[in-house]
Protein backbone atom coordinates (compact mmCIF):
# COMPACT_ATOMS: atom_id res chain seq x y z
CA UNK A 1 0.00 0.00 0.00
CA UNK A 2 1.44 3.65 -0.94
CA UNK A 3 0.13 6.40 1.45
CA UNK A 4 0.49 10.11 -0.07
CA UNK A 5 -0.26 13.40 1.72
CA UNK A 6 -3.12 13.73 2.71
CA UNK A 7 -4.47 10.56 2.79
CA UNK A 8 -4.88 8.96 -0.42
CA UNK A 9 -3.54 5.57 -0.30
CA UNK A 10 -3.10 3.01 -3.62
CA UNK A 11 -3.14 -0.56 -3.19
CA UNK A 12 -2.09 -3.12 -5.39
CA UNK A 13 -3.68 -6.71 -5.63
CA UNK A 14 -1.87 -9.48 -7.78
CA UNK A 15 -5.01 -11.10 -9.71
CA UNK A 16 -2.45 -14.30 -11.12
CA UNK A 17 0.60 -14.39 -13.20
CA UNK A 18 0.04 -12.14 -15.65
CA UNK A 19 -2.65 -9.79 -14.06
CA UNK A 20 -3.25 -7.10 -11.45
CA UNK A 21 -5.32 -4.37 -10.42
CA UNK A 22 -5.02 -0.82 -8.39
CA UNK A 23 -7.48 -0.17 -5.63
CA UNK A 24 -7.61 3.90 -6.08
CA UNK A 25 -10.14 6.16 -3.90
CA UNK A 26 -13.05 7.52 -5.99
CA UNK A 27 -11.95 5.28 -8.62
CA UNK A 28 -12.55 2.09 -8.10
CA UNK A 29 -10.35 -1.01 -9.50
CA UNK A 30 -7.81 -0.40 -12.45
CA UNK A 31 -6.58 -3.72 -14.04
CA UNK A 32 -2.94 -4.25 -16.01
CA UNK A 33 -2.61 -7.44 -18.14
CA UNK A 34 0.98 -8.54 -18.60
CA UNK A 35 1.10 -9.19 -22.65
CA UNK A 36 3.88 -11.58 -23.82
CA UNK A 37 6.29 -9.36 -26.21
CA UNK A 38 6.94 -9.91 -29.96
CA UNK A 39 9.67 -12.11 -30.83
CA UNK A 40 12.53 -10.09 -32.19
CA UNK A 41 12.02 -11.06 -35.66
CA UNK A 42 8.33 -10.34 -35.65
CA UNK A 43 9.13 -6.79 -33.98
CA UNK A 44 11.45 -6.86 -37.16
CA UNK A 45 8.88 -7.66 -39.87
CA UNK A 46 6.31 -5.53 -38.46
CA UNK A 47 8.98 -2.52 -39.05
CA UNK A 48 9.58 -3.53 -42.15
CA UNK A 49 5.73 -3.77 -42.98
CA UNK A 50 4.77 -0.27 -41.43
CA UNK A 51 7.73 1.08 -43.54
CA UNK A 52 5.48 0.46 -46.44
CA UNK A 53 2.97 3.19 -46.53
CA UNK A 54 -0.56 1.29 -45.47
CA UNK A 55 -3.15 1.43 -48.67
CA UNK A 56 -6.46 2.47 -47.48
CA UNK A 57 -9.96 0.08 -49.35
CA UNK A 58 -11.74 2.87 -51.05
CA UNK A 59 -15.20 3.06 -50.29
CA UNK A 60 -16.94 4.63 -53.25
CA UNK A 61 -20.25 4.89 -55.15
CA UNK A 62 -20.27 2.57 -58.13
CA UNK A 63 -20.10 4.53 -61.33
CA UNK A 64 -23.13 3.88 -63.56
CA UNK A 65 -21.73 1.50 -65.52
CA UNK A 66 -22.08 -1.35 -63.18
CA UNK A 67 -25.27 -4.13 -64.20
CA UNK A 68 -28.23 -2.90 -63.52
CA UNK A 69 -29.00 -6.15 -61.64
CA UNK A 70 -26.57 -5.00 -58.36
CA UNK A 71 -27.66 -1.13 -58.44
CA UNK A 72 -31.38 -2.74 -57.95
CA UNK A 73 -30.53 -5.40 -55.85
CA UNK A 74 -31.68 -4.81 -51.70
CA UNK A 75 -29.00 -4.38 -49.01
CA UNK A 76 -29.25 -8.52 -48.29
CA UNK A 77 -28.50 -9.70 -52.05
CA UNK A 78 -25.44 -7.36 -51.69
CA UNK A 79 -24.02 -8.78 -48.67
CA UNK A 80 -24.60 -12.32 -49.96
CA UNK A 81 -22.79 -11.51 -53.81
CA UNK A 82 -20.00 -9.72 -51.66
CA UNK A 83 -19.67 -12.67 -49.59
CA UNK A 84 -19.66 -15.03 -52.61
CA UNK A 85 -16.90 -12.77 -54.70
CA UNK A 86 -14.47 -12.61 -51.30
CA UNK A 87 -14.72 -16.50 -51.21
CA UNK A 88 -14.10 -16.85 -55.12
CA UNK A 89 -10.94 -14.20 -54.31
CA UNK A 90 -12.29 -11.44 -56.30
CA UNK A 91 -11.13 -8.80 -54.08
CA UNK A 92 -12.26 -5.90 -56.37
CA UNK A 93 -15.85 -7.36 -56.74
CA UNK A 94 -16.56 -7.73 -53.30
CA UNK A 95 -15.22 -4.43 -52.39
CA UNK A 96 -17.51 -2.51 -55.17
CA UNK A 97 -20.65 -4.68 -53.36
CA UNK A 98 -19.76 -3.66 -49.69
CA UNK A 99 -19.40 -0.11 -51.45
CA UNK A 100 -22.91 -0.18 -52.34
CA UNK A 101 -24.21 -1.89 -49.73
CA UNK A 102 -22.53 0.89 -46.95
CA UNK A 103 -25.26 3.16 -48.68
CA UNK A 104 -27.90 1.61 -47.49
CA UNK A 105 -29.52 3.87 -44.25
CA UNK A 106 -28.73 1.66 -41.64
CA UNK A 107 -25.36 1.19 -41.50
CA UNK A 108 -25.13 -2.67 -41.02
CA UNK A 109 -21.96 -4.16 -38.78
CA UNK A 110 -21.46 -7.05 -41.28
CA UNK A 111 -20.35 -4.55 -44.20
CA UNK A 112 -17.64 -3.17 -41.45
CA UNK A 113 -16.91 -6.62 -40.59
CA UNK A 114 -16.43 -8.05 -44.38
CA UNK A 115 -13.92 -5.03 -44.92
CA UNK A 116 -12.03 -5.95 -41.54
CA UNK A 117 -11.68 -9.37 -43.28
CA UNK A 118 -10.49 -7.96 -46.84
CA UNK A 119 -7.84 -6.05 -45.19
CA UNK A 120 -6.91 -8.64 -43.29
CA UNK A 121 -6.71 -11.13 -46.67
CA UNK A 122 -4.72 -7.85 -48.29
CA UNK A 123 -2.30 -8.11 -45.18
CA UNK A 124 -3.50 -4.72 -43.85
CA UNK A 125 -3.37 -5.25 -40.27
CA UNK A 126 -4.03 -1.57 -39.26
CA UNK A 127 -6.95 -1.10 -41.87
CA UNK A 128 -8.48 -4.32 -40.84
CA UNK A 129 -8.39 -3.20 -36.93
CA UNK A 130 -10.05 -0.13 -38.04
CA UNK A 131 -12.92 -1.71 -39.69
CA UNK A 132 -13.48 -4.33 -36.87
CA UNK A 133 -13.46 -1.65 -34.57
CA UNK A 134 -15.99 0.37 -36.71
CA UNK A 135 -18.34 -2.94 -37.14
CA UNK A 136 -18.23 -3.05 -33.26
CA UNK A 137 -19.19 -0.11 -32.73
CA UNK A 138 -22.41 -0.50 -34.99
CA UNK A 139 -23.12 -3.24 -33.08
CA UNK A 140 -21.17 -6.28 -34.16
CA UNK A 141 -21.25 -9.14 -31.79
CA UNK A 142 -20.62 -12.67 -33.62
CA UNK A 143 -17.78 -13.56 -31.54
CA UNK A 144 -17.79 -17.52 -32.59
CA UNK A 145 -17.78 -16.05 -36.40
CA UNK A 146 -14.43 -14.10 -35.21
CA UNK A 147 -12.80 -17.24 -33.13
CA UNK A 148 -13.81 -19.51 -36.23
CA UNK A 149 -12.68 -17.29 -39.12
CA UNK A 150 -8.95 -18.24 -39.86
CA UNK A 151 -8.56 -14.64 -41.75
CA UNK A 152 -7.64 -12.96 -38.13
CA UNK A 153 -5.20 -15.28 -37.42
CA UNK A 154 -2.32 -12.85 -38.31
CA UNK A 155 -4.02 -10.43 -35.61
CA UNK A 156 -4.46 -12.13 -32.91
CA UNK A 157 -1.53 -11.81 -31.52
CA UNK A 158 -1.41 -8.04 -32.00
CA UNK A 159 -2.03 -6.25 -28.87
CA UNK A 160 -4.51 -3.67 -30.91
CA UNK A 161 -6.65 -6.33 -31.64
CA UNK A 162 -6.88 -8.30 -28.90
CA UNK A 163 -7.76 -5.13 -26.74
CA UNK A 164 -10.33 -4.52 -28.76
CA UNK A 165 -11.91 -7.92 -28.99
CA UNK A 166 -11.37 -8.07 -25.02
CA UNK A 167 -13.54 -4.86 -24.96
CA UNK A 168 -16.27 -5.63 -26.49
CA UNK A 169 -16.48 -9.52 -25.71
Amino acid sequence: MLDFPYGLGLSFYFDGPDRMYVKVPFGGRVYYRRVADAAPAQRQAAAASEAVAPVRVAQTVVPAAAPTVIQSADYRTLMQQAQAAMRDGAADQAETLLAQAEQYPPAHPEVDYDYAVLAARSAQPELAIEHLNDAFKRGFRQFDLLDSTRDFDVLKSDVRYQALVARYR
